[in-house]
């Protein structure tokens, strides 16, 4: 598959990028216009609205695993956040999904407002969850198709886990599945219909993944010349996915949806449709954030 690629802005070291939260920074799902943004040794709560902040969870410059309530829990790199009400008792509660990198858990968060409009929670209670495979975890999504379902991506593997069941599965690991033998997904973001797009910094690349295919599902390099054997080249170009276009490092990315999803007649049908939605990446170490153009099935 050949799609378009092109720089959007110049950036100085971009770290995250979020299209109503993907990446280290994502939404609320207690309230429209709050977003959690994980940082190192904290998640924090920013109000898009007054621009202000209330520490969730964490200590600042504290490093470590432990979990607990608001005075002993502390982090040991917060990357990618994720938020949810699902399993919610009532409606002051929230759950916070944290990749917790140097520990090489995944965190859970629940928090209580006894007042929904006060930004900071009553209480917190902070968890390490068991997810089998999970090492150096870097991003995490809720899957829109099947919400209680949160993909991981670390070191060598992309993992679901099902935060109802406390169910893992490994969706697809380095070696299998048309994944290279140093498959390292960084960033994850999911379609609403079920294809999860990645990206893979060493690899300077960008893959999706069309889970509606089960267990048969390969994996598809999207965008990214493969040209690490010339290392003296430019490595950040504009222009068609697999023939010119190249990355330098890339690592967050968010989906943007089409603007009409009516206007894609037949899901499933590469050829149906001519509005596609789109991925903005964040090209590291060439300070740009990047699009890339997705076909209408993706959709």
């Amino acid at each position: 598959m050949c799609v378009p690629v092109e720089m959007v802005s110049a950036a100085m070291a971009p770290a995250g990028v979020t299209w109503k939260g993907i990446s280290s920074l994502c939404p609320a799902a207690s309230k429209p216009g709050w977003f959690y943004i994980g940082d190192a040794t904290t998640i924090t709560l920013y109000d898009s609205s007054s621009n202000g902040t209330a520490l969730i969870a964490g200590k600042v410059g504290t490093f470590g695993c432990r979990d607990g309530g608001a005075e002993d829990a502390i982090f040991n790199g917060v990357y990618g956040v994720a938020a949810t009400t699902i399993g919610a008792a009532s409606g002051g509660e929230e759950f916070i999904y944290a990749c917790d990198y140097f520990s090489s858990k995944l965190r859970c968060v629940k928090l209580i407002r006894s007042d929904p409009a006060n930004k900071a929670p009553t209480s917190i209670d902070v968890k390490s969850c068991e997810v089998a495979g999970v090492s150096s975890p870097t991003q995490c999504v809720f899957d829109p198709v099947r919400p209680s379902v949160l993909y991981i991506a670390c070191a060598k593997r992309l993992l679901s886990f099902d935060i109802t069941s406390n169910a893992t599965v490994t969706v697809i690991a380095a070696g299998s599945g048309g994944a290279p033998r140093e498959f390292n997904p960084y960033s994850v973001a999911c379609t609403g219909v079920g294809v999860v797009v990645m990206t893979d910094p060493a690899a300077r690349a960008v893959y999706a993944l069309d889970t509606r295919a089960g267990a048969s599902a390969q994996l598809e390099r999207l965008a990214g010349v493969d040209d690490s054997k010339k290392p003296s080249e430019e490595k950040s170009v504009d222009g068609n996915s697999l023939t010119t276009a190249k990355f330098d490092e890339p690592q967050c990315l968010c989906v943007v949806p089409p603007a009409s999803l009516a206007a894609v007649t037949a899901l499933g049908d590469k050829s149906s449709g001519d509005h596609v939605g789109v991925a903005y990446v964040t090209d590291q170490a060439a300070h740009r954030i990047r699009c890339v153009t997705l076909p209408p099935y993706f959709f």
